[in-house]
């Protein structure tokens, strides 16, 4: 006796639409990214951390497709790194900002706005926390 199998491929793609089982799996996968992104963000100013968004969007009839990002536009620095020395592009010196921006506190001498001349400054180790946080969220659910 012949078995007879109906897919219904309206069916399947509605899965993956607004409302569907696989775009609210996403959508909870998105927003647990988003979340060990922020709990992980370096924080400074606390700009960066604030400007990590999640967005899920149906990017074709059988897919879905989620993205986590960061809203700064120094954020590359902060996940690529800067490689050194970094040096003044304009005057003989670089002004550093104190705390919260760096570890050095307020200069006290006068007309120095508070800042720091340098001649040149190391560049920034990476902090890719954004790899990680998807890393982390995929083997919370057992994807790895």
């Amino acid at each position: 006796m012949p078995v007879i199998v109906q897919v219904y491929d309206s069916r399947i793609a509605a899965a993956f639409q607004p409302g569907g089982m696989v775009f609210g799996e996403m959508r909870s996968m998105s927003r647990q990214n988003r979340t060990i992104a922020k709990a992980n963000a370096p924080v400074r100013t606390g700009r960066v951390r604030d400007s990590i968004e999640s967005d899920v969007q149906p990017s074709g009839v059988f897919s879905t497709t989620y993205r986590v990002g960061v809203g700064e536009d120094y954020a590359p620095f902060v996940l690529g790194g800067t490689s050194g020395p970094i040096t003044a592009k304009r005057g003989p010196r670089l002004m550093m900002r104190p705390a919260p921006y760096s570890h050095l506190p307020v200069n006290p001498s006068p007309g120095s706005g508070g800042r720091w001349p340098f001649k040149s400054v190391r560049g920034q180790a990476a902090n890719d926390f954004l790899t990680e946080s998807l890393r982390a969220t995929f083997a919370l659910r057992g994807l790895v």
